[in-house]
């Protein structure tokens, strides 16, 4: 399954983002920075920041991927 998070803020200490979190379930909430940066795929790629993202609102996110 493929997990999607759109951050909306960040705060370096403790070094987290509250954002939208597309997975299992659909939701706002904090996530640790930390935690995404140590993530590894089957193939050992980790994950990365999508460079050519536009700001979006959180409405036109959700109505993308419902």
């Amino acid at each position: 399954m493929k997990i999607r998070k759109y951050r909306c803020n960040y705060a370096r200490e403790p070094l987290s983002a509250f954002g939208l979190v597309l997975g299992h379930e659909r939701e706002l909430g904090y996530f640790s920075l930390s935690e995404l940066e140590s993530c590894q795929g089957p193939l050992g790629l980790r994950i990365e920041r999508d460079l050519h993202f536009a700001p979006t609102p959180l409405s036109k996110i959700r109505m993308k991927n419902e």
